[in-house]
């Protein structure tokens, strides 16, 4: 990852908000505006890592991690794909039902 030593405390932090998941509401969205702003060009793999995070958590994503797994969903997994259809076909749908119904006339893995 390019930065040096810039970038150790902006990924500690990233690290730290990845973990809360699960139990702070608005960590996946300052997660997701961490990347944005000091990972302007962040390497595939932290983008991966944060999309394989969120969408094992459906029920917690925000229109914003809607957007930024749908412009990313290349970078997930296949078997966390598979996994997680379900949630994060519903999250999509709760937030962005246009989107979804783009999606399903894509080739995989849109």
């Amino acid at each position: 990852m390019a930065g040096g030593r810039e970038a150790f405390v902006p990924l500690c932090r990233l690290y730290q908000l990845i973990s809360q998941f699960g139990n702070r509401d608005d960590s996946i969205d300052e997660a997701l505006a961490l990347v944005t702003d000091a990972f302007e060009h962040a390497a595939n793999s932290l983008k991966a890592t944060i999309i394989s995070a969120i969408t094992s958590r459906p029920m917690m994503m925000s229109e914003r991690a809607v957007t930024f797994i749908v412009d990313n969903v290349e970078l997930l997994d296949p078997k966390d794909l598979q996994e997680n259809a379900t949630g994060l076909g519903t999250a999509i749908w709760a937030h962005q039902p246009e989107t979804l119904v783009r999606l399903l006339q894509l080739p995989p893995p849109r």
